[in-house]
């Protein structure tokens, strides 16, 4: 079996294909090659982007928690009719774990007519497949993907040849080179803007609403088709923090606004809720949900769409950067629907992607893990640096039925792996102790991450309902397959935020945005790790209140690209001090600070940090007068 660092070194070469091509090699024969996101009628499969940063490419899913899904359908044209051999580029999701047959198996059918192979079983790495030959045909060919288990087989892309064994290289870089030269697809331009905002959770959201109801002229970029990001149905983290408590009072209208959540008025306390596992601590409290989780992404999505100022682009991934000297020329930018790429031009650029993706493009300097104790003398940090960090969960739900339901038994779906007798969690949802991937990069190894978490939630689930006769009624009703990180790169500013500056309470003249969480840091269970060394998918946390602290606006941009805002928790701040500003209220008036700081780089035809060193009082006043407020249908009051 694959260790797990011979895996992470080995895995995941990519491809974005166009549509689809046709290609005349060296010899008389015809190529056609077809991309898995241009099946537009997916049926229960699901677009996944989250692996596209290692392997290139978007993939198609068949996330039926373990029952089959619908068949995803397309057709193409065959130009040149005759006998092709096709190659699906897949991948064996379990083989980490397992060494036997793993459990993403589908089917290629063409014309009705299925292919001799069985695909996504075998193999250690993303790889091309032998899916068979069939006799094509001039004209449109029908090709659908017939899932077998509904276990999670997935596919980047299909290669049709009329000679076998001619398949596209495999390896991340050739790979790329081979589909850019191959596609053809133009690369257009868009802008120039004033402010480009690469990531659409809740603080770039904040970020691109603010700079643009100041008037700036804002891109904003979303590589899913939905806004919000770990606050979006597709992760389902709730609005963590309290915006009431702020220096600059006005500082988390935007962030309410978005949210669908009211103003307080003068002398009036936030409507807060005490987080769904019970009551914490002082100060971890979250926003309520105004409507139903589709309501507030449609909202959200309203919102920007009627701003004028902002152009946005869904499906839309940042893939690379053009620089200048030490600033950032344009963002490059690939639909992962179509695979066309946008150049982005702008002065200004904000990372608000989580993963630092856009500094770690443009080489901002950042850090991953835990500092050593003498980074800056924090008190809990360890002595010796190491690569430890808080894990992304999978948030799941059940549903109770009124009749039996099975499941299939461990014995039956042994890539799950074993130890479930000695760690397991009784109950009937996720709750945010799911988590794993505390050793592993979650920015550029999302996949495996997520993945750890799907099969060890099947392991779980199946020994409640088999070995303990747990639950007998309840199915599983839903799985996000999108995973929600809380850690991996930080970009660092001009001052790093540490744990004695909370603590302690250390001002700062550029004080700004304020965080009011508790020092919130998750490790692995101790039971996990005993029985899944490694590969750990339980927490616990340690949870130190603070009073509320006004965080210096010096952390939200980069100390070495001069024109890189961030906002999020890729911020410049220690592993200690992200447990108090990683929480989504907080980056959302990040990027609300992130808006009047870009306003005034504009006014005055500076960057980032000349916003600090000469015009620090015309950005506290910004911040004191705030960003104009728009009512909305799911607000109780007006704004």
């Amino acid at each position: 079996m694959m260790n797990r660092r011979d895996f992470l070194k080995t895995a995941g070469a990519g491809l974005v294909a166009a549509d689809c091509y046709t290609w005349a090699g060296t010899s008389a024969t015809s190529s056609l090659l077809v991309e898995a996101e241009s099946f537009k009628e997916r049926g229960g499969w699901v677009l996944d982007q989250q692996a596209m940063d290692k392997m290139g490419a978007p993939y198609l899913m068949a996330h039926g928690l373990g029952l089959p899904v619908a068949n995803a359908k397309r057709s193409i044209t065959i130009v040149s009719p005759g006998a092709y051999h096709v190659y699906a580029r897949t991948h064996n999701w379990t083989s980490t774990w397992y060494d036997g047959e793993g459990p993403g198996a589908f089917k290629l059918i063409v014309n009705g007519t299925p292919l001799a192979e069985t695909l996504g079983t075998r193999g250690n790495e993303w790889h091309w497949q032998y899916a068979g030959a069939a006799d094509l045909p001039a004209g449109k060919t029908a090709l659908e993907l017939h899932d077998l288990t509904g276990f999670n087989g997935r596919v980047d892309a299909f290669y049709f040849t009329q000679e076998k064994g001619a398949v596209p290289p495999n390896d991340s870089k050739t790979l790329n080179t081979f589909r850019r030269k191959m596609l053809s697809l133009p690369q257009t331009e868009a802008g120039p803007f004033d402010l480009v905002v690469v990531g659409a959770g809740v603080a770039g959201c904040s970020a691109a609403l603010s700079a643009a109801r100041l008037g700036l002229k804002v891109a904003l970029l979303s590589n899913r088709p939905i806004l919000g990001g770990a606050n979006s149905p597709e992760i389902g983290v709730g609005l963590a923090g309290e915006p009431d408590k702020n220096l600059y009072r006005k500082i988390g209208n935007i962030t309410r606004e978005l949210s669908g959540n009211i103003v307080p008025k003068e002398g009036e306390k936030e409507r807060l809720i005490e987080p769904p596992w019970g009551r914490g601590k002082t100060g971890t409290s979250y926003l309520p949900v105004r409507g139903t989780e589709p309501e507030v992404a449609d909202l959200r999505l309203k919102i920007v769409r009627e701003e004028k100022n902002i152009s946005l682009y869904l499906n839309t991934h940042a893939t690379g950067v053009e620089m200048e000297g030490s600033r950032i020329a344009a963002v490059r930018a690939k639909s992962i629907e179509t695979g066309e790429e946008t150049l982005f031009r702008s002065k200004l650029f904000a990372d608000c992607t989580g993963d630092g993706s856009v500094g770690h493009l443009a080489g901002a300097d950042y850090v991953e893990g835990r500092e050593a104790r003498d980074f800056a003398d924090e008190p809990t940090a360890p002595q010796k640096a190491d690569d430890l960090h808080m894990g992304m969960s999978v948030l799941w739900e059940t549903s109770e039925e009124d009749k039996l339901v099975d499941f299939p038994a461990l014995v039956e779906i042994p890539w799950v792996g074993q130890g479930y007798d000695k760690c397991h969690v009784k109950g009937t949802k996720a709750h945010w102790w799911w988590e794993t991937g505390f050793r592993i990069d979650n920015a550029t190894e999302a996949e495996v991450v997520r993945d750890n978490a799907l099969r060890t939630m099947f392991g779980n689930w199946s020994y409640l309902k088999n070995n303990l006769k747990l639950h007998p009624n309840h199915q599983l009703s839903r799985v996000r397959h999108i995973g929600g990180k809380r850690e991996s790169r930080r970009l660092l500013g001009d001052v790093v935020l540490n744990e004695n500056d909370i603590v302690e309470q250390v001002p700062y003249p550029d004080a700004s945005y304020t965080t009011t969480w508790s020092i919130d840091l998750h490790y692995p269970q101790r039971g996990a790790t005993r029985h899944f060394p490694g590969w750990e998918w339980l927490s616990h946390c340690t949870q130190d209140h603070i009073a509320p602290y006004h965080v210096p606006y010096r952390t939200l941009y980069s100390r070495n690209i001069e024109n890189l805002f961030m906002a999020g928790r890729c911020v410049s701040v220690t592993h200690i001090a992200l447990g108090t500003v990683r929480v989504q209220v907080t980056t959302g008036m990040m990027g609300e600070v992130v808006g009047c700081a870009a306003t005034v780089c504009c006014q005055h035809n500076t960057f980032p940090r000349g916003v600090y060193a000469q015009h620090l009082d015309e950005l506290k006043k910004q911040m004191e007068l705030g960003i104009p407020t728009k009512p909305n249908a799911l607000q109780q009051e007006t704004v």
